[in-house]
C-alpha cells in the first residue's frame, strides 16, 4: 500500500461517507484513517510480499469500533473505500490496441496485479475495457504474496504450463515488476512512460531485456523479435 496523500484522502472520505450514512458511525474519519493506518502497515509484514486484504483490515476494524460485520456489509464497505481509485483510473496511450493485436497472433496474456483487493483490479479492468484479454487475473489480494515474491508469478506460467523462461513481464515497476520477473526467472520489460520517481537507483535489483516509452513497441519486441 503505497497510495499519493491525496488519493488516501479520496479513499478516507469515501470510507467515511458510506460509515456515516449507512452504517450510523459516530466517528467515520477515525474509523477511515485507522483501516489506512493498518494497510500502511501491513505493507512491512513479510518483507511487504505477504498481503493483508483491504477486506479483512476493514473486518478489523468494524469490530474495534463495534460496527457489524457481515459479508454484505463488509464488501460494500470495501467497494466504497476504492472506489475513487476505479474512478480515476486510466489506460497508457495506445493499450487497448497493443492487447488486441498481440492477443490476435496468438500470444497468451495475463494481468498480476499488486493490489490488496481484489475487486479492486477486476473493476478498473473492467472499466476501462481490457478485462477480457487477460486470462488470468490474479492479484496479491487473491493470491496472498506480492510482486516481486516469485511465486504469484510463478503461478501464471503454473497456470499456461508452460516454462518461465517463455513468459515475458511487462510492468512500470523496477522493485516488483523487474525483480519479480528475474527471481521467477522471467524475462521482463520496464514500461517508462511516466516518471517513477520509486525507480531511480534500483537498477542493481534487477536489469530488464528492454526498456520503452511507449507501448506499441511492444509489438516489435513481442509480435516479431525475441525479446
Amino acid at each position: 500500500w503505497a497510495s499519493p496523500p491525496e488519493m488516501e484522502r479520496e479513499f478516507g472520505a469515501a470510507l467515511s461517507a458510506y460509515a456515516r450514512a449507512e452504517l450510523g458511525c459516530r466517528r467515520p474519519e477515525v474509523l477511515a484513517e485507522a483501516v489506512l493506518k493498518a494497510l500502511r502497515a501491513s505493507a512491512k509484514v513479510g518483507g511487504g510480499e505477504v498481503e493483508r486484504t483491504t477486506l479483512e483490515i476493514i473486518k478489523e476494524i468494524f469490530c474495534l469500533e463495534g460496527l457489524p460485520t457481515d459479508n454484505a456489509i463488509l464488501k460494500k464497505a470495501d467497494a466504497a473505500f476504492v472506489r475513487p481509485d476505479v474512478e480515476n483510473s486510466r489506460l497508457y496511450p495506445g493499450a487497448r490496441d497493443v492487447l488486441s493485436t498481440l492477443g490476435g497472433l496468438g500470444l497468451r496474456l495475463g494481468l498480476v496485479s499488486n493490489s490488496p483487493c481484489h475487486q479492486l483490479v477486476v473493476d478498473i479492468a473492467a472499466r476501462v475495457g481490457i478485462i477480457a484479454y487477460f486470462d488470468p487475473l490474479v492479484t496479491s489480494a487473491g493470491f496472498g504474496r506480492r510482486k516481486p515474491h516469485p511465486s504469484i508469478l510463478a503461478h501464471v506460467a503454473e497456470r499456461w504450463h508452460i516454462p518461465p523462461e517463455d513468459i515475458v513481464v511487462v510492468g512500470d515497476t523496477v522493485a516488483t515488476d523487474i525483480l519479480g520477473a528475474a527471481r521467477a526467472r522471467m524475462r521482463s520489460v520496464l514500461v517508462n512512460i511516466e516518471p517513477r520517481p520509486e525507480n531511480v537507483g534500483l537498477s542493481y535489483l534487477a536489469q530488464p531485456r528492454a526498456e520503452i516509452t511507449d507501448l506499441r513497441q511492444l509489438l516489435g519486441l513481442l509480435g516479431r523479435t525475441p525479446v
